[in-house]
């Protein structure tokens, strides 16, 4: 699928939640919950390019997989928690959504968390 193809059945998908919602409210956010499922699959073989192509990079570069794993981690959490939020604010729990970007947050900390030392460690060594 092109993003044509996606954005045009996510619009399709969004107006048959619509309907489904004024008939009966809980189908109508399981239909939302499926499109956005279907539309994260449709789009996995683009993530997937990206990352191949991201790998191939960081080997022929002196960073090498040890900071682009991190990167990629983060972005992969970073595009989760928001869909995830988004999906609880849409089916009305707006406080769920929130515990679930704090989560992304402190999922995205701990993923930094040993390059930061490893940073933290050099600059000391260089002061010292």
């Amino acid at each position: 699928m092109n993003i044509t193809e996606i954005t045009g059945a996510a619009i399709c998908m969004s107006l048959l939640a619509l309907i489904v919602k004024g008939i009966k409210s809980e189908t109508g956010h399981m239909v939302s919950i499926a499109a956005a499922l279907v539309i994260m699959a449709a789009v996995i073989p683009y993530a997937v390019k990206i990352i191949d192509a991201v790998k191939e990079l960081a080997a022929y570069s002196s960073m090498g997989e040890r900071y682009i794993k991190p990167i990629l981690k983060i972005t992969g959490i970073a595009y989760i928690t928001q869909i995830g939020s988004q999906l609880c604010e849409e089916n009305g729990e707006k406080a769920m959504g929130a515990r679930v970007e704090g989560a992304g947050k402190i999922a995205i900390a701990a993923v930094t968390l040993p390059i930061a030392k490893e940073a933290f460690f050099k600059i000391m060594e260089i002061l010292t």
